[in-house]
């Protein structure tokens, strides 16, 4: 698994240990993730970064990237945005990273998710998807994940396929 550093700033930074929010809520998130990607390391090369921010499309929390072989053309990017609470709002971010992705899911606690539910299908509708994830028990559950798909801005896609390969040619960082 490879690791990809963007060069923007983490804002949750700024905030005292206790109160950085959606960070330790993305961390493990992250760790459960990877070790799913993982069992598909034989198959595919893949790669995450964290805060990957494309202007005008905002600033995914994870952005998971594979392909076929490291220099193939056919990369997949899935663009996750992650939320404690305001699951609207999340959504609405992780509809805007349908432009430039292949895949975009919003994933919520339990207590957020249960409450996204019960508009699952504007998820269905728009294609973004609806995980849950358990920080405690580190489980993820995908009440829906849409297909692979086309992104909807081909330029988009281009902008961020550029910032992937200055990223990979400039800063890229292993965590195998």
């Amino acid at each position: 698994m490879q690791r990809l550093e963007f060069g923007h700033y983490n804002t949750t930074r700024n905030f005292p240990e206790g109160e950085r929010g959606e960070a330790p809520f993305v961390d493990a998130l992250e760790r459960a993730m990877t070790a799913r990607v993982e069992r598909w390391e034989a198959q595919f090369h893949s790669a995450v970064g964290r805060e990957f921010a494309l202007h005008g499309y905002g600033r995914a929390d994870l952005l998971w990237v594979t392909s076929p072989t490291l220099d193939d053309s056919g990369v997949t990017l899935m663009a996750i945005e992650a939320k404690l609470k305001d699951w609207r709002q999340g959504f609405a971010q992780a509809f805007r990273y349908r432009y430039y992705a292949n895949r975009s899911v919003l994933v919520l606690p339990p207590a957020a998710a249960e409450r996204a539910l019960k508009f699952v299908r504007a998820f269905e509708q728009s294609r973004v998807g609806l995980w849950e994830f358990d920080q405690t028990t580190g489980k993820i559950h995908e009440h829906f994940t849409p297909y692979s798909t086309e992104p909807l801005n081909m330029r988009a896609r281009a902008k961020a396929i550029a910032a992937l390969a200055a990223a990979e040619h400039g800063q890229l960082t292993s965590s195998s």
